[in-house]
């Protein structure tokens, strides 16, 4: 079963001497389940912190995937200031965080705006301004999407992300204008851009989206 870190302040959050320790929000989802399963598979020293609204959710994926005590799963929702983490949770990650990645999304393209932007956009600014002035200024990897380019056709240049023409829902504004808050106030930081998914590697289907959809 993974660890629950709890308010105290002493000890590790269990990745042991030598540890590399990873915030990873979203880790239920489609997108945050992968790469957390991934990750750990290919580094043996990676431990990962898990904020979720639902722990035990979570705590049941990582008896399923394995993960065993490398995930320390706590209660956290990005939709609050500070993640709504416990202090002491949040002292222990600003000592041993070396890196943070924002996977944790609303990702329903009939979502209204201001409802798309309190998870993309709000849930960014919350997550960085708790990693903000950390001693290790860890690195900030937002997985964003490639429908940024909103309502633009043909070749997009990387610097195109200043003029959109537009966007076709909420959902692609509000992670664009999560890309931009990183662009601005992270200090190391990286952006990926996958477009839909339809299937896990082996063709398992674990979540319907618009693709199935239609």
């Amino acid at each position: 079963m993974p660890s629950r870190l709890s308010g105290s302040t002493e000890g590790s959050t269990g990745g042991g001497t030598g540890a590399t320790t990873l915030l990873v929000t979203g880790a239920t989802g489609l997108v945050g389940r992968a790469v957390v399963g991934r990750l750990l598979a290919t580094d043996a020293r990676l431990h990962v912190v898990a904020p979720v609204r639902e722990p035990r959710r979570l705590e049941h994926i990582a008896a399923a995937d394995g993960w065993g005590a490398r995930v320390t799963v706590v209660a956290g929702d990005v939709t609050l200031p500070g993640l709504g983490l416990d202090a002491g949770v949040r002292a222990r990650l600003a000592r041993e965080a070396t890196a943070v990645l924002h996977c944790a999304a609303d990702t329903a393209f009939s979502r209204p705006l201001d409802e798309a932007r309190a998870v993309n956009t709000a849930g960014t600014a919350h997550l960085l301004d708790l990693v903000t002035g950390w001693p290790r200024a860890p690195r900030f990897a937002l997985v964003s999407t490639a429908f940024v380019a909103g309502r633009m056709t043909g070749d997009v240049a990387e610097r195109a992300h200043e003029t959109t023409g537009g966007w076709v829902n909420g959902y692609e504004q509000s992670k664009w204008e999560a890309e931009a808050l990183v662009r601005a106030h992270a200090a190391d930081w990286v952006v990926l851009r996958p477009s839909t998914i339809v299937s896990d590697h082996d063709g398992r289907v674990r979540q319907a989206n618009a693709v199935h959809r239609a």
